[in-house]
């Protein structure tokens, strides 16, 4: 099951995956959340959600704030930004994670990654290529996720790992069409 999830995966990055991304995936402990709960946690106004090509991400100016792409997932959201890293932010993990538990990858065009784990108001969990994990319990998901850890510090690897990490975790799949159906946006303001 892991090769085929690595292979899935390593196969979407070489033939469709943005150069620089973060995919994160928020799960309620309990009841379902819903594209407006997110977008509040995030900082936005429900109100202000509107379906946005993923290309406008670009479109919109430097200071006016960053695109989030979500999509109701079952009970769970994800969140797609092109070229952002919002997803990787302390302050987000713990605000989308309180009930929730929440995961998220980020890789740039500078072969900088990062994979996060939160839950509860809390960053449990975080490592970026080559790097040992850090957080409150670096260690908390090493004995589930150890042959995805390696895949993560492998070169030409580390996207693969850490999207099938988040797939192993949630059961949510980034499947190849997603980024051609329309996604529900919210704008967050830069602070």
């Amino acid at each position: 099951m892991l090769s085929d999830l690595l292979a899935y995966y390593r196969d979407l990055e070489t033939t469709g995956l943005p150069v620089a991304m973060c995919w994160t995936v928020a799960q309620p402990l309990g009841a379902a959340l819903t594209l407006e709960d997110v977008a509040s946690r995030l900082g936005g106004d429900p109100d202000d959600l509107e379906v946005l090509d993923l290309s406008e991400a670009y479109e919109i100016g430097p200071n006016d704030g960053w695109v989030l792409h979500l999509d109701q997932a079952g009970p769970a959201v994800t969140i797609f930004e092109n070229n952002g890293f919002q997803g990787t932010r302390p302050e987000v993990l713990r605000a989308l994670s309180i009930d929730a538990k929440v995961h998220s990858a980020w890789w740039d065009v500078e072969a900088m990654t990062r994979f996060s784990f939160a839950t509860q108001g809390e960053l449990i969990t975080a490592m970026e290529a080559g790097w040992p994990c850090a957080g409150a319990r670096p260690d908390a998901l090493d004995s589930e996720l150890a042959d995805l850890y390696d895949a993560m510090r492998t070169p030409g690897l580390w996207v693969a790992g850490m999207l099938a990490a988040i797939e192993l975790r949630t059961g949510i799949r980034l499947d190849r069409d997603w980024f051609d159906r329309p996604h529900e946006a919210i704008v967050i303001a830069r602070t």
